[in-house]
Parts: C-alpha cells; structure tokens; sequence
C-alpha cells in the first residue's frame, strides 16, 4: 500500500468520524429542544450561546437523575384538589391570602412529588426537567407572590398569579384541581353574580326566547305596497278603526257638516281609517285642496 493510498483512507476516517460527531449533537440538540421547549431559548440567551446552554441543561438532566420522585397516591391527590378549591374560594373575600396560600400549596405539592423546595431557583432547575411547559407561568406567579407580600400587587395581578399557580399545581397533580369552567372570579365579579335582578336570569337557566311582533317594511312579500305603510299594522279592510285611533282632525268633523256639497257619510270615514293606517296626520283630501 503506497503512502497516497494511507493518507486517502486517513481523509476517509475523518470525514466519516467528523459527520457521525455532527449527526450525534444534532440529535442531542433535537432531544433537548424537545425536552426543555422554551425553556432551551431561554437557557440559550442566559448563557450567550448553544454550547454553553446544552451543557447547562445536559447538567439538570443529571441531577434530575438522582432525584427519587413518586407519584402521589389518591388520598394525597383528592386533598390537594380540596386544597385548591379552597385557595380559589378565598380569593374572593381575601386575594392577598389567597396568593399565600396558593404559593404555600404549590409548594407542599412540589416536595410531596420528591422535589428539594429549600431554595427557589432549585426548585426552577429541577422542574425544569419534566414540567419545562409551565415553567414561565411559576415564574410569572413568583413575581406577583413577591410584589404581593411586598404589598405592591393590584387585584386582577393577584388573581393573574393564582392562574398561573394552577398550571404548575395541575400539571404536578396530573389533572386539573377544578373543572374548565372553574375560572378564578374577581371579587367585583364574584359580588356581581350573587346581586340578581328580578329581571335578570341567572346563569345556566335556560331563559325562552321573547318572540317579536313582526314589522312591516313597507312593501309586501311580492313586492306591492304594504298598505300599513313601513312599521305599521296591517288591519282587515272591513275593521272598524276606534275613535280615539282616528285623525282629530277628522273626528271633529260630523255627518252634519258638508264637504262641497256633499254629506260626511261612509266615504269620508272611510278615508279618515286610510289616513289612519298611513300614520298620516293631514285632512283627507278633497277636489276643493287641489283648487
């Protein structure tokens, strides 16, 4: 074997040992992207660079490692699930305590999983593990909590971080602590909803529909003129219109007073209950308007 044919298959070697190098990091990359989701990015801008962050959440994976964690058993679960229950209970007459005790809770339910709880960002490290998809809402919760027992939280902050509590709490228990329709109320609106009205209806009462006299447009269903005019309503032609619905104009007409010469009889009624039906307030009209 000549000394070209050595330094070929060496070349050769390399190459393939370079691009298997390549293929391995690039699935651990993809493993880890997958595991941490956001929280990969995160590490990335934290440590300036891909190397360094795969290297630091490479490290939480070990740790994790040697964590002994278990699963809750039913009587844990069920009062853990009261427990919650009663933290959104209390938001409503006390926010301030209610975000305590929600951390206080949230907190019980990470050691009562095998987690250490001694010191804050452990607790962001060792979660981050398994449960990297709420992590930015314990963190967003966290802060609140902070503000809170500095007494710098408003009320729909304070209700904001028991929402976020909840995904951290739900995704540690495995199920949601309350239904869908569990939302955390503010206390504005949880004292709205007990005030009801005679004519309010109360929610999750079916209240049937109030069925609307129909109006007329003005025109009828092929087109002609809708003889109650637009808005008005239609009345049989043989209908006797009652006194106080005619024109006063016309009522203070009676069959005793001529128009041209002739009686105010049938007819002259007659045009009062058109002029009527029109809505329109104006005298019937006679050959002696248009001289």
């Amino acid at each position: 074997m000549s000394a070209t044919d050595v330094i070929v298959i060496v070349i050769v070697v390399v190459v393939v040992a370079v691009l298997a190098a390549l293929a391995v990091r690039t699935m651990q990359r993809r493993k880890l992207r997958e595991r941490f989701g956001d929280e990969y990015q995160r590490v990335v801008d934290e440590k300036g660079g891909r190397s360094a962050a795969e290297a630091e959440l490479r490290r939480r994976e070990k740790l994790h490692a040697t964590l002994e964690l278990h699963d809750l058993s039913d009587a844990d679960r069920a009062r853990f699930r009261e427990g919650w229950v009663a933290v959104q209970t209390l938001f409503v007459d006390d926010p301030v305590s209610a975000v305590r005790d929600g951390d206080r809770l949230v907190t019980e339910l990470v050691a009562a999983r095998g987690y250490p709880v001694s010191d804050y960002e452990d607790r962001l490290t060792h979660l981050s593990v398994e449960h990297a998809n709420v992590l930015n809402h314990y963190r967003d919760a966290h802060e609140i909590s902070t503000r809170n027992d500095a007494g710098k939280a408003t009320t729909e902050e304070l209700r904001q971080a028991l929402v976020h509590y909840r995904e951290l709490f739900a995704d540690l228990l495995g199920e949601r602590p309350v239904g869908e329709s569990g939302a955390v109320a503010s206390p504005a609106t949880a004292a709205s909803a007990n005030t009801v009205g005679p004519a309010e209806a109360v929610a999750g009462t079916p209240v049937a529909p109030v069925a609307e006299a129909p109006v007329s447009t003005g025109t009828t269903v092929d087109g002609d003129p809708d003889p109650a005019g637009p808005g008005g309503e239609i009345r049989p032609a043989d209908e006797t219109i009652p006194a106080d619905e005619t024109n006063p104009a016309d009522a203070a007409r009676t069959t005793e007073e001529p128009i041209n010469g002739a009686p105010v009889g049938d007819s002259v009624q007659a045009g009062a209950r058109g002029n009527t039906s029109r809505g329109d307030g104006s005298a019937p009209h006679t050959d002696a308007d248009e001289a």
